[in-house]
This record gives C-alpha cells, sequence and structure tokens, in this order.
C-alpha cells in the first residue's frame, strides 16, 4: 500500500542519515586538521558532503544548496548541523566565502554583458557600412577574419513587385530581382532570407536558406518559376541566377539574382507590416551582398479590398503611423497625410504625374473643398473610416468609392486632367455661383467631375437665357462616357456642339468635323435637376440621325496577345458578351501569357491577373478540361 511504501522509504532515509552521521562524527578530527593545515580542496570537499548531509536532514534540495544559498539559508542549515553533530562551527567564516563567491559571479556577469554590448557595436557598424539599415543576418565575423577579407559586393539595381507602384503586398506568388556587381567569376551559391516584424506572428524571425540555380535566359526562369508545385502549408522559396554582363575594362561583372516565394494562402501578417532581409553568400564565407526590402504585407486573402487596405495600411506606416491604430477607425489623420495616400493610390492606377492635389488651375481650391466634404474634414485632420470610405469600401448600398469613380474618369480623359481643362471634382452650385458671381462672359465653360458621381463629365457654361437674352444663367450638360469614350471624343463633341457657345481657345485644341451635327439648343431654362434627362434627349436624336456611340473599354494592350491563347479564349468565351471577351484578352496580354504557358495556369494565377469572379470560372473550368501536352503526345 501507499502507507507502507512511505514507511519503508522513511526508514531508509533514517537509516542513511544516522550512518553518515556516524561517519563524520569519526573524521571530525581529521576534518578539522585538514582545517588548521589550510587545505583548501579538502575544506570544500568538507563543505560539499557537510551542505548534502543538511540537505537531506531539513528537505533542501541539493543543487539549491550549492547554488542558491542565502545567509538565512545558510545560517539554518549550520544551526541543524550542531544538533546531529555536536560541534559548533564558525558560521563567520563560511559566509566570507559565500560573499566572495558572490562578488565573483557579478564580475563574470558584467563582464559577459560588456562582451554582448561589444558584439552589438559590432553588427551595428558592419550594417551601416553595408548600407542595409538592419541587423546582419549571420552572426559577425572575429576581428582577424573581418580585417582579413571581409568584402560586400555593390547592390546596382533591387526591383521588387509593387501594388500600385508604391505597395509592397504578397500574394501568393512574388518575385525579387536583385543586380549585383560582382568580381570576374563570382557567383553566390546560396541566399539567406530573413522575414521579421515587430508584431505576431513574424516577433520570432523566419529564416531559410535557398541554393541558387542557375538560368540560361529570363524566358527559362519564367518557365522555372512557374512550374507546377505541390501546395502545401509551407512557402516555398526558389533563387536563381541569369548569365552575367561582363566589363572588362573595370575587371567586374554584373548578374541579375532572382528570389521566387510561393506563398500559401494560410501564412500571412495578419495585416502588419513584415520587413524582408536577402543576403547572397559566396564560397568564401567573407563575402556577400546584402539588400533589405520595403516594408510588405502577406496577405491571407487575395481579394482587391485586401490589396487596397493592405496599400492604406503601408502608406500609412510609412507615415510614421502605428499600424495596430491604423486598424482602429476612429484613428485621426493629418489631411497633409491623407492627401499623400490618394495623390500616390491615383498615380499607382492612371499613371499620370498631375496629383490629386496639384493647384493647376484658379479652380483647384473648390476641388480641395469638394474633397474634403467627401471625408468630412474637420480640424485638419480625416479619421480612417471616412478614408476607407472614399478610398477602399462603399459606404451606401453598393455605391463605387469616389476615388475609384474619380481614378476611372481620369483614365478616359488623361490628356484633360494633365493639363488642366479637367478641373477636377466641383458641385453645380458651386460652379454656378463662381461663374454667376464673377461675371464671365457667355461662353464662358468649366469641364469637371460631378460631385456626386465623379465618375460622370459635366460641361458648365455660362449661356443667355432663351426668354431674356440679355439675362445669362449656368448651364450643365452632363456628357455620356458612350459618346465620348476618349479626350478626342470628348472635345470633338464639345466644339461641335451648338448648345455651347465655345471659346476661341477650346476651339484651337479641338478638331471639329466638317459637318455639325442638328442637335438643336433648348428653348427652356434648365436647372441642375435636368441635367440626366437633357442629356439623355439629346442621345436619342443622335441615334435617331444614325449615330454609333463606341462602347467603352480598357485602354488596349501595349503587346499583342498569342493567336493560340486568343482563339482559346474565343471559344471559351463564346456564348458571353465581347465586352467581357476583350477585357479577359487584355488581361492575358499584360500577364503575356503564351501557348506555353497556357497549360501551366492555376486558379490563383488567375485570381492574380485580376480577373473577375465569373469569367474566373469559367476559365478555370476550361483549363480543367484542356488536354496537355503530355496528354496529346
Amino acid at each position: 500500500s501507499a502507507e507502507g511504501e512511505r514507511e519503508r522509504r522513511d526508514n531508509r532515509r533514517i537509516d542513511r542519515v544516522a550512518s553518515t552521521a556516524i561517519a563524520t562524527a569519526q573524521n571530525r578530527r581529521a576534518v578539522r586538521g585538514r582545517e588548521v593545515a589550510g587545505d583548501e580542496r579538502g575544506n570544500s570537499r568538507r563543505v560539499r558532503a557537510q551542505r548534502k548531509l543538511l540537505g537531506i536532514m531539513s528537505g533542501f534540495d541539493e543543487n539549491s544548496l550549492l547554488f542558491n544559498d542565502g545567509d538565512l539559508q545558510s545560517q539554518h542549515l549550520f544551526q541543524a548541523y550542531e544538533s546531529i553533530v555536536g560541534q559548533p562551527q564558525q558560521y563567520g567564516t563560511i559566509q566570507q566565502q559565500h560573499a566572495q563567491l558572490q562578488q565573483q559571479q557579478a564580475l563574470l556577469v558584467q563582464q559577459q554583458q560588456q562582451q554582448q554590448q561589444q558584439q552589438q557595436q559590432q553588427q551595428q557598424q558592419a550594417a551601416a557600412a553595408a548600407g542595409a539599415g538592419g541587423p546582419l543576418l549571420a552572426p559577425p565575423m572575429p576581428a582577424a577574419q573581418a580585417a582579413d577579407a571581409c568584402r560586400q559586393f555593390r547592390v546596382v539595381r533591387y526591383e521588387e513587385q509593387l501594388f500600385l507602384s508604391h505597395a509592397l503586398v504578397v500574394a501568393t506568388y512574388t518575385v525579387w530581382k536583385v543586380v549585383v556587381e560582382e568580381e570576374l567569376g563570382m557567383q553566390a551559391e546560396n541566399v539567406f532570407v530573413a522575414l521579421q516584424s515587430d508584431y505576431e506572428p513574424f516577433n520570432e524571425p523566419h529564416t531559410v536558406t535557398i541554393p541558387v540555380n542557375h538560368c540560361n535566359s529570363m524566358a527559362e526562369f519564367e518557365t522555372l518559376s512557374k512550374a507546377r508545385r505541390i501546395i502545401n502549408d509551407i512557402p516555398t522559396w526558389k533563387a536563381y541566377r541569369l548569365a552575367p554582363e561582363v566589363d572588362h575594362q573595370r575587371g567586374l561583372q554584373v548578374r541579375m539574382y532572382m528570389i521566387v516565394l510561393s506563398k500559401p494562402q494560410k501564412w500571412g501578417s495578419q495585416m502588419m507590416p513584415v520587413t524582408i532581409y536577402f543576403r547572397g553568400a559566396y564560397g568564401n564565407p567573407n563575402i556577400s551582398w546584402e539588400q533589405k526590402s520595403s516594408p510588405a504585407i502577406l496577405l491571407t486573402n487575395s481579394a482587391s479590398k485586401w490589396y487596397e487596405k493592405a496599400f492604406m495600411t503601408l502608406g500609412l506606416v510609412k507615415l510614421g503611423y502605428n499600424p495596430k491604430q491604423i486598424c482602429k477607425p476612429d484613428t485621426e489623420v493629418k489631411w497633409e497625410d491623407f492627401l499623400t495616400i490618394a495623390n500616390q493610390h491615383v498615380q499607382g492606377v492612371t499613371g499620370c504625374k498631375r496629383l490629386l492635389s496639384d493647384n493647376v488651375s484658379y479652380l483647384a481650391p473648390l476641388h480641395i473643398d469638394s474633397l474634403m466634404r467627401m471625408v468630412q474634414f474637420d480640424k485638419g485632420k480625416v479619421t480612417v473610416k471616412r478614408i476607407r470610405y472614399f478610398c477602399i469600401e462603399s459606404q451606401d448600398g453598393g455605391t463605387v468609392p469616389a476615388l475609384k469613380q474619380i481614378e476611372s474618369t481620369i483614365q478616359r480623359y488623361p490628356e484633360s486632367w494633365e493639363t488642366g481643362r479637367l478641373v477636377g471634382v466641383i458641385g453645380s452650385s458651386v460652379i454656378s455661383q463662381y461663374l454667376m458671381g464673377h461675371e464671365h462672359p457667355v461662353g464662358t465653360l468649366v469641364l469637371r467631375m460631378q460631385f456626386h458621381s465623379p465618375s460622370e463629365v459635366c460641361v458648365s457654361s455660362v449661356q443667355p437665357d432663351p426668354r431674356n437674352p440679355e439675362r445669362t444663367f449656368v448651364d450643365h450638360l452632363t456628357i455620356s462616357q458612350h459618346v465620348a469614350p476618349n479626350d478626342r471624343k470628348l472635345f470633338e463633341y464639345i466644339a461641335s456642339s451648338p448648345i455651347h457657345k465655345v471659346m476661341l481657345p477650346m476651339q484651337q485644341v479641338c478638331d471639329a468635323p466638317g459637318v455639325t451635327p442638328s442637335l438643336g439648343p433648348s428653348k427652356t431654362y434648365r436647372t441642375t435637376n435636368h441635367e440626366l434627362q437633357r442629356t439623355n434627349h439629346l442621345l436619342m436624336q443622335a441615334f435617331k440621325e444614325g449615330f454609333q456611340p463606341m462602347s467603352p473599354g480598357p485602354p488596349a494592350p501595349s503587346h499583342n496577345l498569342d493567336p493560340v491563347v486568343a482563339q482559346w479564349l474565343q471559344e471559351v468565351f463564346m456564348r458571353d458578351s465581347p465586352a467581357v471577351l476583350e477585357e479577359v484578352m487584355d488581361k492575358f496580354a499584360a500577364a503575356r501569357v503564351t501557348a506555353h504557358t497556357l497549360e501551366l495556369l492555376e486558379p490563383d494565377d488567375l485570381r492574380e491577373m485580376e480577373i473577375p469572379l465569373a469569367p474566373r470560372k469559367l476559365l478555370a473550368k476550361a483549363l480543367s478540361a484542356r488536354p496537355t501536352a503530355m496528354d496529346t503526345n
């Protein structure tokens, strides 16, 4: 039973203690003789034996007695020893020895701290010399080796896949390109990668070593990097190098290294910024190159709204905002910082040099005032919630965000936006007050975006009142994108329309057609409430006269699509509208899909190409049913 086992264990303990006490009493004189002779080795053995005995009697752990005995604990132990042996001990001598031991341990800890500080200083100096701006990926080399042959090759060019040219958003497939200036005959054998952040889950760095494979051309790299892979929950890293470009005069060569990440969807940074460090390693451990990426976010969802949210988060983080505070809707952002984010978004989407906040005309203050009203500007700040409604999320029943409507208008009329003819977003009442208040002459017109629907362009002009020619009013005509799909059609329509008395400068920039369409002027006074009705009436009259509007569509790609791919897409979307087919073909042309790479496409690749949901489903089904080259053989 348990009680019997406990009794047997206690009896064995008592016997062991009694035998140890008898042996200690018999050897007491020998121990005192070694103390008098000053035998330190014997003294230490005596102290260790005494502590072990007293630990058994008092129930203390032996390790705690040897390494963690305080003054009160030592005094208690020696009092217990006196009760067993019957001889008083000199506790003061042992206390002095314990104090000396503590001093030695404190000196040892201080020396270790100094060594750690010196190592950190060496790491910081090496990072500053390399221009990395962060910690090294490998421990620092000894001073002798560093002074002997420590060299670091210069990174000539660095490229990363930036969303809208400003934000590093890592999805399922990402490529980094590093161009390094090396000595002749040198090539990196491995690439060390480290992902680290101040926030979970990368507060503990994720490190990996990648062997570098050789590619003869960029086409071979694209084929190898996008080869079919086994989908798992572990990120797959690959590294490639191209043949170098040799400069014999300088004795150097320039080589490009490509690092590829195939990321599983569940592996993400939870909308928190991550810094990625790359280091190329050669056969000689003292030679390397290093590169630090811009702040990145690893997405766990490839939907477009998460790309937009990551873009806004990274933009505000670069401006000094805390990423955890950005997630809160009530966080306030300075007006200047909001304009910076909006300008970067417009530039990334449209590619125009003119910013959303540029003062290009005397009407720019009215445009800025409209933006302030859209985001509910208050005391120099804007809340994160209002920025999301303006840039990313729909506020009322699926309404497209205002910034996306503005960008679609800029993409249709880039020349008008760059030259300042399209002044920006201005309300009808505001422009009417301006034109009438300054007594502008008849024929003065302003090309603007409507306040409540910036995707529509409106021409506000000063016109004579048909009932009283001596009086004037401001006429607002909304021009449909079907009538004017680009800058040229827009100016031709305005210049040839008898509704407006166009001024001479506008006539000089327009190519008016030889035959003027018979769109007669209105016979009644028209207010802003009748804009859409008036426009529809004019369009119906134009249709009756045989006018054929151009269908809106995305800009033509800069390169042609492979004929085999184009024929296959036509077969897939045979029953869909031509607009859907044209949009998908533009996406395939922009991604440079060829007949060879068509077999390698996967559903994740279609999502990265930003193909809408319904066409993407059809393509995924067609790709799964399409026979591969191996099946054909």
